[in-house]
């Protein structure tokens, strides 16, 4: 970074002090040094960008990590900087790497708008930034963070009619060990009507499965320890002897033995896991 760069930082650095209680000047420093000046380097590499619009678009985006830090949204973890959240990875990755492809004229706006929609995720529940950091690496372009996120999350929010369970049932198996090898599926806990969180009996993790008709049903990854429960009223279901039926529907469930938890869900999904077995089985309605 050349004087006025470092000058930027610098200023921000004593506004930081002056107006956070809970300030962190070495985690800024550490940002300053490394995504800062990955993005300067971006912007000065950017035949597009005026000059002046390096040091607004550097000023602008050290502000930003002011707020975060000042307001708890970016901490320094015991291994380095924690990624953990939507605003760090924003700050951290998203930006340094995307903002200078972005015109010069809207880069400002792409900051404001990528700071209200991580902000607004981390007042959700847990869960939805855990799973949004499941598929972080999907984002490509700064510019459309809020159709990426829409994307991601219309599937999970989006409405759907209560199935009847009047018609034919499906079912797939999915694997945890992906993500955790030793995971021991136990108790499920429904998150949204499309997303259930698996408890590990011998541990706090947690798995998220994202719930999707035609046996397109995935594994999210880990979500936080703690969670939410999200209200619904399914019907009934009796699960037993590798069969599962709810209302006037059965499937036969080969494999599955000795059903450990099993939870219906008005979407027209029944998750199950089994005492003797690692996997995760999801029934489907055909409705």
């Amino acid at each position: 970074m050349d004087a006025k760069a470092r000058q930027i930082v610098e200023e921000m650095q004593r506004d930081g002090r002056q107006t956070f209680a809970q300030w962190d000047p070495q985690l800024f420093d550490d940002i300053s040094e490394g995504p800062a000046k990955d993005l300067w380097v971006a912007l000065l590499g950017n035949a597009r960008t005026p000059q002046a619009a390096q040091y607004d678009t550097l000023a602008d985006y050290l502000r930003l990590v002011s707020e975060a830090i000042g307001n708890g949204y970016l901490v320094e973890s015991a291994n380095g900087m924690d990624l953990n959240n939507v605003m760090a990875s924003c700050l951290r990755d998203w930006i340094p790497s995307r903002l200078a492809s972005v015109s010069p004229g809207k880069r400002a706006e792409s900051l404001s708008t990528a700071w209200n929609l991580c902000e607004g995720v981390l007042r959700q529940p847990a869960w939805i930034n855990a799973y949004l950091m499941t598929r972080a690496d999907e984002m490509t372009d700064l510019a459309t963070l809020e159709e990426f996120f829409a994307r991601l999350l219309d599937p999970v929010f989006s409405p759907t009619a209560d199935a009847q369970w009047t018609g034919s049932l499906d079912f797939t198996v999915i694997d945890p060990s992906e993500f955790d090898e030793h995971f021991l599926p136990g108790e499920i806990t429904p998150l949204a009507n499309r997303v259930v969180s698996v408890a590990d009996r011998r541990s706090r993790s947690r798995l998220g499965v994202l719930l999707q008709k035609s046996r397109q049903s995935r594994c999210l990854g880990h979500m936080p320890p703690t969670v939410d429960p999200y209200s619904d009223d399914p019907p009934p279901v009796e699960a037993a002897g590798n069969r599962i039926r709810v209302g006037a529907a059965a499937v036969d469930v080969p494999l599955l033995g000795t059903p450990r938890d099993c939870v219906a869900l008005t979407s027209g999904f029944v998750v199950v896991t089994a005492e003797d077995s690692q996997r995760i089985w999801i029934v489907e309605s055909s409705e």
